[in-house]
């Protein structure tokens, strides 16, 4: 019976936050132009399923160990996406953190 409630209660959650908002008003998430419900969420969904059969053509033609970090340097694209598209205020955290990554990536790109 408990199980139960808990299901209903996420349900009714998940339709409260996944609700479009009406004409003016403003969603949950905020007004942001890459909003990740409806249409773009549609979309965000195609874009992963095609970046895993990329992912997984390039790991047919070359070596795991130098596709896996080109794969991570999306992180860093992540981060500067966030900055540009999403209006987020950069952090020394984010910033430092994109730097490590970088250069991570070069090194089991470039190093022999």
């Amino acid at each position: 019976m408990a199980q139960r409630g808990l299901v209903a209660k996420a349900r009714g959650y998940a339709a409260s936050y996944w609700k479009q908002p009406a004409f003016g008003e403003q969603s949950v998430l905020g007004t942001h132009l890459l909003d990740v419900r409806g249409s773009s969420g549609f979309l965000s969904a195609i874009a992963t399923g095609l970046s895993w059969l990329f992912y997984y053509k390039a790991l047919q033609l070359g070596e795991a160990s130098r596709v896996a970090p080109i794969d991570k340097f999306s992180v860093t694209l992540a981060v500067g996406m966030a900055f540009v598209f999403l209006g987020e205020k950069p952090t020394t955290g984010n910033v430092v953190g994109a730097i490590l990554v970088t250069a991570g990536v070069l090194v089991a790109a470039l190093v022999q």
